[in-house]
């Protein structure tokens, strides 16, 4: 029997974890596979984040809560799981996404193979494509799924999603809490210790892109700047993080939606400008792990 832990990193919340603790718990596995807990870190919350995690617990045993008083970044919430969660894989995603049916199962059933250490799925934004700003989202989000796509294929894959991954226990037991993109920083390390880590499309989850310039910007900059950590700090390479290998990947997006060239040219601007912010950002030496929220991706239902 392969135990499963789902790790859940979560500040001002209330809005949205209530439905995703309903709908993990509603998760069907196959196999070998048994979900042992959900653990959600309520890092430095002001709302009502953690009593609806309360609530959900008189319902589901399996839901524990684990109480951060203070926000200290999301890397200090991901060492907490690591810590705690013994199972045999433990799953992570944030408290603002929601897996679709099945996707649970399909994001852990690669760890049957002993030689696999983690595993990306594919997260699809709910924003409407027929605006410019909201097609935005869908750019970056096509544009990761064909890397991950062609890197997995090559053997060279690691960057796996924040919004949804998973990780065999024991393998990273800890990590600076001063790191950024820690989906990418762990991705890395695992594979670097010579585990396979498999990209799995078919598990998909929701989640929100932004829904205005001043917050697409926000996000962009620290991911971006997340990304350069890792190149320098650790000798990551991350294809997103050349603007002229974005710039030629970006037709293989557009044959499949011509019609959007002008929400792609937005993107592709807005990401140049996040990209010499992020540049500014390391060469003064300021820090995002304890990033801005970025309010308009806080509704997923709206």
């Amino acid at each position: 029997m392969i135990s499963v832990s789902i790790g859940i990193p979560a500040h001002n919340e209330a809005s949205n974890i209530g439905l995703l603790l309903e709908t993990l718990s509603k998760q069907k596995l196959k196999d070998d596979f048994i979900l042992k807990e959900i653990v959600v870190v309520a890092s430095g919350c002001t709302d009502r984040t953690e009593d609806v995690v309360e609530k959900h617990r008189r319902y589901d045993p399996r839901i524990n809560l684990i109480v951060e008083e203070e926000r200290r970044g999301k890397a200090s919430a991901v060492n907490i799981l690591l810590r705690k969660c013994k199972s045999t894989v433990l799953v992570m995603e944030p408290a603002d996404t929601l897996p679709k049916d099945c996707s649970l199962y399909h994001l852990i059933a690669p760890f049957k193979d002993r030689s696999v250490g983690a595993t990306g799925g594919r997260p699809l934004p709910v924003n409407p494509e027929n605006t410019v700003i909201g097609w935005i989202p869908h750019v970056i989000w096509d544009l990761h799924h064909y890397i991950a796509t062609l890197e997995d294929s090559q053997g060279k894959y690691f960057h796996i999603s924040g919004e949804f991954c998973a990780i065999r226990s024991g393998i990273i037991n800890k990590m600076p809490e001063t790191i950024v993109n820690d989906d990418a920083y762990i991705g890395l390390q695992i594979r670097n210790m010579g585990y396979k880590v498999a990209y799995v499309p078919e598990a998909t989850v929701a989640m929100k892109g932004p829904t205005n310039i001043f917050d697409i910007v926000s996000q962009r900059r620290r991911v971006v700047f997340g990304h350069m950590q890792l190149e320098r700090g650790y000798g990551a390479d991350i294809a997103s993080t050349k603007i002229t290998q974005i710039a030629r990947m970006i037709f293989k997006v557009l044959k499949l939606q011509p019609k959007k060239f002008i929400g792609t040219f937005a993107g592709m601007s807005l990401e140049a400008f996040s990209h010499f912010l992020a540049r500014r950002d390391f060469k003064k030496g300021k820090l995002h792990h304890k990033w801005r929220m970025v309010p308009s991706t806080k509704s997923l239902m709206a």
